[in-house]
């Protein structure tokens, strides 16, 4: 399919195409001038020659054929190496950002974990400063009472 695709090469086939054409109607010719040639003289002196030339003409026939695929064989290649070159470009937009959602999800799994420890952490210095805060008060309380017992 890449031989197809490149303008160079294809130009190369129809360059040996041709050449084969060419080949094929100096067979032709060949063929026809044997043809008209004495039969007992054709037979005798080009047997393997005239079966050459009959097999080579059959061939034509195919390819012919496909020398009249080839011009829209490689329109429909190069459309297709434009369009597997845009697939190339989104697999690699998509791979992207597959990757860019793995980060974040890996983002996303960091802050949990950081959040659930900030609030243990949270829970933890709460119980700590609520006891702090008691032990305040009853300080508080007791210089109070002292204040008091020396004003009276």
């Amino acid at each position: 399919m890449d031989v197809l695709a490149d303008p160079q090469r294809v130009d190369g086939i129809q360059r040996r195409i041709k050449q084969v054409l060419l080949d094929m109607d100096q067979l032709e010719q060949a063929h026809k001038s044997a043809k008209m040639v004495d039969t007992a003289d054709a037979g005798r002196l080009y047997p393997r020659t005239i079966k050459r030339i009959d097999e080579v003409y059959e061939k034509l026939a195919h390819v012919d054929a496909l020398v009249e695929l080839a011009p829209t064989t490689a329109r429909r290649l190069q459309t297709l190496a434009r369009l597997h070159a845009d697939a190339s470009g989104v697999v690699a937009r998509v791979a992207r950002v597959q990757s860019e959602q793995e980060s974040v999800a890996e983002e996303i799994k960091n802050m949990r974990e950081v959040t659930e420890g900030l609030g243990t952490s949270v829970r933890e210095n709460e119980g700590t400063l609520k006891a702090n805060v008691a032990h305040l008060d009853a300080r508080i309380a007791a210089l109070s009472d002292r204040l008091a017992a020396l004003s009276k």
